[in-house]
């Protein structure tokens, strides 16, 4: 099958590239990253078309200078038309066409013209139900969804014959906004077994820890109150700061972002790990943590419930809480806690041989049978 794949970034959708070529599946990746980063995750050079100068005055002007949120909002935007004018052009006839929600319109538009089938990946909630989960957890007048932003994805949901999302939650938020069911595919993301092998706990472990941005959206001031505070414990965060201060306390340690491949190292210093996300479509980095060993609890708007389902594991080792619920969340971690101190392993291999369930093999393989199912002329 021909198969257009069209993104600004890596993504889940180069993974996702690499599994449907190994499949025998005729793929290009469309994108702005550089061919020699996107050989080093399988996808051979041959399969790929990159437009960063397309776009590159606006991504230094952005990290180089010191500009107004809404002068990178524009950037923004304008390296976005950029980008779906460029796509627009290449579609063919009789493909699949695989687009970003918000990213992609101009270019579904041209693809459907031209007969493809169009696959539309979402990788949060219902941009009208993200909206009004962000507007309840931000500051006062922050504007968290833009109508410009909420015009494109509205536009492109109506366009696609399928939208594919990463949880059972993402699914809920678009029945619940009367998609038609027949019209969405749903498919967990996977994760790099190879690099997120069982872990050995290191000898002075913290008890929590926590992989990605900082910030209100990830529930990161909540987790800080009821591992701090609350329970008492310690709790390591790796990743960037975003709208929340870190925590001035003497069990709290922060690491600066790290490769990818050197997580697993920060995975073997914890416990547990918490992820209390208020609206995130499905963290993979829960996925991560489960592989290197570690029970996870997250919120029902994290994609813990889809990792539980692909499993088959049940609490304490995956508990998912209720967004902004401090009890719950308290619960899960003293339960995981629990659990992991009662079952202590020389190499802690909680999924055994439910591991290739999180594969991004198993992720490929779910995709390609989707679109032999709906897609093949």
């Amino acid at each position: 099958m021909r198969i257009t794949i069209c993104t600004s970034g890596r993504f889940h959708v180069a993974d996702l590239a690499r599994e449907l070529i190994g499949l025998g599946h005729d793929v290009v990746f469309h994108s702005i990253v550089p061919k020699r980063r996107l050989e080093g995750f399988g996808i051979p050079r041959s399969n790929q078309r990159c437009y960063l100068g397309w776009v590159l005055p606006f991504l230094f002007a952005q990290r180089k200078l010191k500009l107004q949120p809404s002068f990178n909002q524009r950037l923004d935007r304008q390296t976005m038309r950029i980008l779906d004018a460029r796509f627009s052009r290449i579609a063919q006839p009789g493909e699949v066409f695989i687009g970003m929600s918000g990213l992609c319109l101009k270019s579904l538009l041209a693809a459907k013209e031209k007969g493809s089938k169009i696959l539309l990946e979402r990788g949060s909630r219902h941009i009208l139900s993200q909206k009004q989960i962000l507007e309840n957890i931000e500051k006062p007048g922050t504007a968290s969804v833009s109508p410009w932003t909420i015009k494109r994805e509205l536009r492109g949901y109506d366009i696609a014959d399928t939208i594919v999302v990463g949880s059972m939650h993402v699914e809920e938020s678009f029945l619940n906004r009367q998609t038609d069911s027949s019209r969405l595919f749903r498919n967990p993301y996977g994760v790099n077994l190879e690099e997120f092998q069982p872990t050995r706990l290191s000898d002075a472990p913290f008890d929590v820890i926590m992989v990605g941005l900082w910030c209100r959206r990830k529930g990161s001031d909540m987790l800080a109150e009821v591992v701090l505070n609350k329970l008492g414990l310690t709790l390591l965060h790796v990743g960037p700061v975003g709208d929340i201060e870190l925590p001035k306390n003497d069990r709290f340690q922060h690491v600066e972002p790290v490769a990818q491949n050197m997580l697993p190292q920060y995975y073997s210093q914890a416990r547990i790990f918490a992820m209390p996300s208020h609206e995130e479509g499905l963290a993979m980095v829960q996925a991560q943590a489960l592989a290197c060993g570690l029970p996870v609890a997250g919120s029902t708007r994290s994609g813990a419930q889809d990792l539980a389902k692909l499993t088959r594991l049940g609490r304490p080792i995956i508990t998912a809480i209720t967004p902004g619920n401090e009890n719950e969340l308290a619960l899960a971690i003293d339960a995981a806690l629990s659990w992991s101190r009662k079952h202590q392993m020389v190499v802690r291999d909680l999924l055994e041989n439910k591991r290739e369930e999180l594969s991004w093999k198993a992720y490929g393989e779910r995709y390609s049978d989707y679109l032999n199912q709906k897609c093949k002329n």
